[in-house]
């Protein structure tokens, strides 16, 4: 009987130590996107303010979706929306590679912040 809990216990702490990397590995990937990314949005022709507005969406996306997503994961439980949370991670870097102009890169950001919302916040 003691053997079982054991065994439940390890695959238990597997778990969270799975989903501290992915973690880690998304906001590493985010982190290091950072301080290029204004040169990339003018790159694509975004004036100052667009950065700003840019700079900022993930920010105001994250922060109105933090709530209603932590709703959903009371009531659909972690896993769905943290899975959520994940693709999104694994989306908005494509977004950014098949934008071509200011405009895409802001339904990136606000993708991003969809998974920052879902990730971080649960």
């Amino acid at each position: 009987m003691f053997e079982g809990r054991s065994r439940r216990g390890l695959k238990e702490l597997g778990g969270v130590f799975a989903v501290c990397a992915v973690i880690f590995l998304a906001d590493a990937s985010h982190s290091a996107a950072i301080p290029t990314f204004p040169f990339y949005a003018n790159s694509l022709g975004a004036s100052v303010a667009m950065v700003g507005v840019l700079a900022s969406a993930t920010g105001l996306s994250t922060m109105i979706l933090s709530m209603p997503l932590g709703f959903l994961s009371d009531r659909f439980g972690r896993r769905p929306v943290m899975l959520l949370g994940m693709l999104c991670f694994a989306f908005a870097p494509i977004a950014y590679n098949l934008s071509t102009n200011p405009v895409h890169l802001l339904l990136a950001r606000v993708i991003l912040g969809v998974a920052m919302a879902a990730t971080f916040s649960i």
